[in-house]
């Protein structure tokens, strides 16, 4: 199944098995003020951690958060899709076989297997209407 997720265009990380985009929350790399308020922003109940989402009860070592479609993964990031730009996210799309994939309670958000992840293509956030048109 297709999956999307908001990974760094270089920063990397290998605790899940692979070496794997860095996702915005879990960053170890000067970000802007903007990007570190998301973090902050984001501790409410339309936005639940792995850990307070009753569906997944937590994510495993092996898996990363993502979304079952790029609508889904843009409404989480409403608010912040210039922040994730200009920090230099983008937009990753993996095939994932559906036994690796956990299914969350809340906006579509899932928690897959890294390994188990192809990466099909990257994309630029979209940042306006017209951009989120072609999708």
């Amino acid at each position: 199944m297709r999956v999307f997720r908001v990974g760094h265009e270089e920063q990397t990380r290998s605790d899940v098995g692979v070496t794997f985009p860095v996702g915005p929350y879990i960053v170890n790399f000067p970000v802007t003020a903007s990007l570190r308020l998301m973090g902050w922003a984001h501790r409410d109940a339309e936005h639940p951690s792995p850990g307070w989402d009753h569906a997944l009860c937590g994510i495993g070592k092996h898996e990363v958060c993502g979304f079952l479609d790029l609508g889904d993964l843009l409404t989480w990031f409403a608010s912040f899709h210039s922040a994730l730009d200009e920090n230099g996210f983008r937009v990753w799309v993996y095939d994932v076989p559906e036994s690796a994939v956990r299914f969350g309670s809340c906006s579509g958000q899932i928690v897959f297997s890294a390994a188990d992840a192809v990466h099909v293509e990257t994309f630029d956030i979209p940042l306006g209407d017209a951009q989120l048109a072609l999708f």
